[in-house]
């Protein structure tokens, strides 16, 4: 048998069947993830998934600090950058899966491999006591047979046992074979078992030649070629030569159907050669078309992303043709990314010009709003209103803040309208004063160190400043952003845990929006946009450890990181704790509304 040209044959379609990340998409990395994950093999594949999760960790984090830096560069805060599209989301998912799967995956061979570390253990308990049985040599032959069929079945044990182990077991195995002397009755018995397992083999091989399968049944022959070999002694030597030229024979036909296929092989890489130079063909044609507008690009990336696909997936290929097909395809490639970029960085200039648009009507309606003269503007506003439907496109990070900006100035102006409002009378103006007076005697007064103490406190002075007297939207606005900065200095200087320190300032900022259902909202969001990005935080860091080599809570370095879960966590919890309390303050004034615009109806 040619064992070196089947292994060889064998090494090759491994490295054929290898997949090669390094050009997939998030969605193709993910496909790929569920893919391997929809099947049992997903336990064998560990490495390639630690592969694809590295890839994706890497385009993921190129394709954030390019955002980011985009963010910066159009004026955004980098404080109030986020970025956690929709394929993170469901990557992050996919591998939350997978880890809960490995952890289970790794318990059970832990203690599989325990327990058959102690199986085999019994084995050679078995084995040593056999020399002192007193029984005929035919029985205690068939026990030690037992005990060498019972210990190849059992599976591996932890890998610091390993040697040990088998050297342990090969000992006294040897130590049985000398206590025998391997007498003549025991050798023809080992011979006849010998013979049987031989013919077992023979049948085997027999039947592979009828597989349809060449390369399976290739590799099924070199291991039974090894089991002869490595596993079995020798037979008497009148059957010697007539069971091994019959071993021959099926092995040799095997042999020759797969010199057939080989033949057959040359047609399939030729066929995968003229695949690739059509798929060539296609991505010229999408190179060549040059989109000039976001969907027909998307359209155009989408085919782009299917063809690439497609011809990653045709294999094998003859080295020299691979090699050419990938060097032509990577030179397309880069002139369709060398394309893109220069329309998305020419749709950049023009987001930007967009953005400034915004920024300066945005200005505008500020300005009126600041204008004693606002109240005859309602058609200067409309008009503010119809030229911003007017303006281009822009990403949507900042299109949502731009908008929430625009919308809140806005809507401030028509309620103003609605209520009437005029200039402070000279009622309000003493009201004022004695409101800032009020403020600046908070100065004197001594802060409670306990918490509870202390919102009691803030809700009496609260209380106190709402009996001096009521005033209109704009000034009451002013008047109480004094109040709560005042507060917030005092409450800074009692040196509070931190996130008391936030629990006290969020309750005193609940008492100035608790009645605008606009600022109510606005806050709403900003909540949330916090507990994603901290929730983002902890599952990065979590997915890190696992490619830690020493994960045990002991390494420094995993200690530090599970710190930082910890403190992310008890942020995200305390979070949570105002997104409630501020969604019930919605609830409640959504019922009063309710109420009211009932009770209105009724009369």
């Amino acid at each position: 048998m040619d064992k070196l040209n089947s292994d060889s044959t064998s090494k090759k379609n491994k490295v054929l069947d290898k997949v090669d990340f390094k050009n997939y998409d998030f969605k193709s990395l993910i496909d790929h993830f569920e893919l391997i994950l929809s099947d049992e093999s997903w336990k064998n594949r560990l490495k390639e998934v630690q592969d694809l999760v590295n890839i994706f960790e890497t385009k993921y984090k190129n394709e954030f600090l390019s955002a980011k830096l985009d963010y910066i560069k159009e004026g955004g805060n980098e404080m109030d950058f986020r970025f956690l599209p929709e394929y993170k989301i469901k990557f992050d998912e996919i591998f939350r899966d997978y880890r809960r799967r490995k952890k289970v995956l790794f318990k059970e061979r832990k203690n599989n491999q325990k327990d058959n570390l102690e199986k085999k253990l019994k084995l050679i308990e078995d084995l040593k006591a056999l020399i002192n049985i007193e029984e005929n040599i035919n029985s205690i032959y068939k026990k030690f047979k037992t005990i060498q069929e019972n210990w190849h079945k059992i599976g591996p044990v932890p890998n610091s046992h390993n040697l040990n182990l088998w050297n342990t077991y090969k000992h006294h195995t040897e130590i049985f074979y000398d206590f025998l002397h391997l007498n003549r009755e025991l050798r023809e018995i080992d011979f006849k078992h010998n013979y049987d397992e031989k013919i077992k083999i023979i049948e085997k091989a027999e039947a592979l030649v009828n597989s349809k399968d060449i390369f399976k049944a290739s590799r099924d022959l070199n291991l039974l070629h090894r089991h002869w070999k490595n596993e079995l002694g020798p037979v008497a030597k009148k059957h010697n030569e007539t069971l091994w030229k019959r071993f021959q024979i099926a092995s040799k036909s095997i042999h020759s159907k797969r010199q057939e296929f080989n033949k057959n092989y040359d047609s399939i890489l030729n066929d995968n050669y003229q695949k690739k130079l059509s798929l060539i063909k296609k991505m010229e044609e999408i190179k060549n078309s040059k989109p000039s507008n976001f969907k027909d690009w998307q359209k155009n990336l989408d085919e782009h992303n299917k063809v690439r696909l497609e011809f990653q997936e045709i294999s094998p290929l003859r080295k020299n043709e691979s090699k050419e097909t990938w060097n032509e395809f990577r030179k397309i490639n880069k002139e369709i990314n060398r394309n893109k970029n220069s329309f998305f960085k020419e749709q950049k200039k023009i987001q930007k010009n967009n953005i400034n648009q915004k920024k300066d009507l945005i200005d505008k309606v500020r300005k009126i709003l600041e204008k004693e003269d606002w109240s005859n503007r309602s058609e200067e506003i409309k008009s503010i209103q119809k030229e911003w439907t007017k303006i281009g496109f822009i990403s949507k990070n900042i299109s949502q803040k731009l908008w929430a900006e625009f919308n809140s100035s806005c809507n401030l102006f028509f309620e103003r309208l609605k209520k009437g409002y005029k200039k402070i009378s000279v009622e309000e103006e003493k009201i004022l004063k004695k409101k800032d007076e009020f403020i600046s005697s908070l100065d004197k007064e001594k802060m409670p160190g306990k918490i509870e103490d202390l919102k009691e406190f803030i809700n009496e002075k609260w209380q106190d400043f709402n009996s001096i007297g009521s005033l209109k939207y704009s000034a009451n606005l002013v008047s109480f952003n004094n109040f709560s900065t005042a507060l917030n200095k005092l409450i800074d200087g009692l040196k509070l845990k931190k996130l008391d320190n936030e629990s006290i300032k969020f309750n005193i900022k609940l008492l100035g929006i608790e009645k605008d259902p606009m600022k109510i909202k606005n806050e709403l969001i900003i909540l949330k946009r916090k507990i994603e990005d901290i929730n983002s935080k902890v599952l990065q860091l979590e997915n890190n450890i696992d490619f830690f080599s020493d994960s045990s809570s002991e390494n420094p370095l995993i200690k530090e990181v599970l710190e930082k879960i910890n403190d992310h966590k008890i942020k995200s919890h305390f979070l949570d704790d105002c997104l409630s309390r501020l969604k019930s303050i919605e609830r409640k004034m959504n019922k009063n509304l309710e109420t009211k615009k009932i009770n209105s109806e009724n009369n």
